[in-house]
């Protein structure tokens, strides 16, 4: 049994719209399709068991080991490479605006349903300087634009930042107009951070930083 993750590459990059659309197929046709169009690849970077053997107590420099005995590379597995320099590692993920790593300890253990503080994932971050235009009816959401091109919504806010756009808005009358879902209001600046840009150019995973006065 092996952990890993799944990957689609899209003209050469990790695409992870095209990963959740390969997971949502449900269709046999669908799946034939797809698996010529977007094949998938699976990258191990852990072992669980072999031959029905649990091997989780093992030293994590033993399981790699084990996993590079087991896992033979072919264009639908591979093994996912380390490195002993996580700085300069992370510093070339965030050059090629990938996601982020993950640094385990020397020695940890693969632990089953918990989170352990021996395997930490640092995530990398893009900002931006954006627009508030939208404020979601009911379930929390702000519209996110700049200069006319759409970003998307973003759904990650703390309370105090949600309270003080409401009345921000109330005072200063920016509420311009609505539908059923939305309160569409005058541009307000704001900073976020976001993963990656999807295909069409929103922003994945915004999360909200402070307002820009």
């Amino acid at each position: 049994m092996l952990d890993g993750e799944m990957i689609v590459l899209d003209q050469g990059k990790l695409c992870f719209e095209s990963v959740i659309r390969r997971l949502r197929a449900q269709s046999e046709s669908t799946i034939r399709r797809l698996s010529q169009t977007m094949p998938a690849h699976f990258v191990a970077f852990d072992v669980l068991s072999v031959d029905g053997q649990d091997v989780t107590r093992r030293l994590l420099e033993e399981r790699l080991e084990l996993l590079e005995r087991v896992v033979q590379p072919s264009e639908y597995i591979s093994v996912c490479k380390t490195f002993d320099d996580g700085s300069a590692l992370f510093h070339a993920v965030a050059k090629m605006g990938l996601e982020g790593i993950v640094s385990k300890r020397l020695g940890s253990r693969y632990v089953v349903g918990v989170r352990s503080m021996d395997w930490l994932k640092v995530k990398h971050y893009q900002y931006r300087v954006v627009d508030i235009i939208g404020i979601r009816k009911g379930e929390f959401g702000w519209l996110l634009g700049d200069g006319g091109q759409p970003l998307g919504v973003l759904e990650f806010a703390p309370p105090v930042a949600r309270k003080a756009l409401i009345q921000y808005a109330r005072t200063k009358a920016l509420v311009y107009t609505e539908n059923k879902h939305w309160l569409f209001i005058q541009p307000v600046r704001c900073k976020v951070k976001f993963q990656s840009y999807t295909k069409n150019g929103l922003l994945r995973s915004a999360s909200f930083v402070h307002f820009v006065v």
